[in-house]
């Protein structure tokens, strides 16, 4: 089996000739997930990674640090360089024939795709709610104040508790997504290690990252209503956790990566959770103000 040749699917180009065991080993690396699409020699016939051999243990992710990124870069020089892309007389399914350059995949410049990190992706969220919310709705409070101030006065008084999450959940996503379609990042994002990219690491685009978002509130968030938003994360986290992605995710347009566990991750991750504390406080004191 190892003499045979095999190719991966990256968005709609075939990137290959591979032996099996250097399949294996771009596996073991995350450059390659388990929903990856394979196919072997000139079949044609695509399959998922994990479905491609029960004879062949599949190798398991690992996480990434300093000299596993290195690792990386030295197959990618010595290896993975001399990667062919098929050739047009068999790109039925590739389409036009172009080298891939896999020094400019997000995936390997120091950010991961597997293992997925539900919890900090998470724990990113709700940060953003909770800033971008307080944020976005001191702003609007203010400009409506300032040109029709009854009107304002009337809507945010009636404003029960239950409203009130519903409004600051729908500011901070629309928030959001403008700052991750514009730098692939937020400030929950960036503390807790998640970056929303093009394949190529560039930026998805302000309209895109607010339509993400938004599958987000809906998909996700079930619009922030109280008790059912419990039931759609789960639901969600269940996906991430078996099929390597959300429902409001796109591969073929964007890949959600994360940077690799370390020693200041950790440290983020706790400022992170400790400054959604902070910040929840402060405006149940604000709000008894």
């Amino acid at each position: 089996m190892e003499d045979l040749q095999w190719f991966y699917r990256d968005g709609e180009k075939s990137v290959g000739p591979f032996t099996f065991e250097k399949l294996n080993e771009l596996h073991s690396y995350g450059l390659i997930s388990d929903h990856t699409l394979i196919s072997e020699g000139e079949s044609r016939e695509w399959v998922e990674f994990r479905n491609l051999s029960k004879n062949k243990p599949l190798s398991s992710h690992t996480q990434a640090d300093p000299d596993l990124i290195s690792e990386v870069q030295e197959i990618k020089q010595s290896e993975i360089e001399d990667i062919k892309i098929e050739s047009s007389t068999t790109s039925s399914v590739s389409g036009n024939v172009e080298d891939h350059d896999i020094g400019n995949d997000a995936r390997i410049k120091g950010w991961l795709i597997n293992p997925v990190t539900p919890w900090r992706r998470y724990g990113a969220r709700f940060l953003d709610i909770s800033i971008n919310g307080a944020i976005g709705a001191f702003l609007l409070g203010l400009a409506w104040y300032a040109i029709a101030p009854m009107s304002a006065d009337a809507f945010f008084s009636s404003l029960n508790p239950v409203a009130d999450i519903l409004v600051t959940v729908f500011i901070s996503i629309i928030i959001s997504g403008i700052l991750t379609g514009f730098s692939g990042s937020s400030i929950g994002k960036w503390i807790f290690g998640i970056r929303v990219t093009r394949p190529d690491g560039s930026p998805i685009g302000v309209i895109n990252g607010i339509f993400r978002d938004l599958g987000v509130w809906v998909k996700g968030l079930a619009f922030g209503i109280p008790l059912i938003n419990i039931i759609t994360l789960y639901m969600s986290y269940s996906r991430l956790k078996n099929e390597g992605s959300t429902s409001w995710d796109h591969s073929e347009s964007y890949v959600v990566t994360h940077r690799p566990n370390s020693g200041t991750q950790y440290i983020l991750n706790t400022l992170g959770i400790l400054l959604i504390v902070i910040v929840q406080v402060l405006l149940r004191i604000v709000e008894q103000m």
